[in-house]
């Protein structure tokens, strides 16, 4: 599940793989789904493509430290939000340690996918994209 919709991911092919898909099988993916996607349009675009097979108001997550924990549904994904301010300057980071300057969101948006690839490739990204996935799931409990 994702923001609330629940999709048929039997036939999807995602790229960071199987794996990952099986990681967050039966629980709310929100949080993951904003966190590892800095290509954010792109990855709401093929979302959107998949089919929807249920709606959830409320989702348990799997046990976490020996407690279940409810889905937070006050957090904020505006595109003006903290969130996606976040993730944008993380991408301009990353983008930045390539040579390529990314000033606006459309600058980033319309990043190569060959600069894509370089910048998340390096040991400085994955530093980057770690901090970023510890401050939105320290807010998730």
């Amino acid at each position: 599940m994702i923001h609330g919709k629940i999709y048929d991911i039997t036939n999807f092919d995602h790229p960071g793989g199987p794996d990952w898909l099986k990681t967050v099988a039966g629980i709310d993916a929100t949080v993951h789904f904003e966190v590892h996607h800095m290509r954010i349009a792109r990855a709401r675009t093929r979302l959107a493509s998949l089919p929807v097979v249920g709606h959830a108001e409320t989702f348990w997550t799997r046990p976490f430290m020996g407690r279940i924990c409810e889905r937070n549904w006050d957090w904020n994904w505006d595109d003006d939000g903290f969130y996606a301010t976040l993730r944008r300057l993380a991408a301009q980071v990353l983008l930045k340690e390539v040579g390529y300057v990314a000033d606006s969101e459309d600058d980033v948006v319309n990043a190569p996918k060959a600069i894509w690839q370089r910048a998340t490739a390096s040991t400085r990204a994955m530093q980057v994209t770690r901090i970023f996935a510890v401050v939105l799931f320290g807010f998730t409990f």
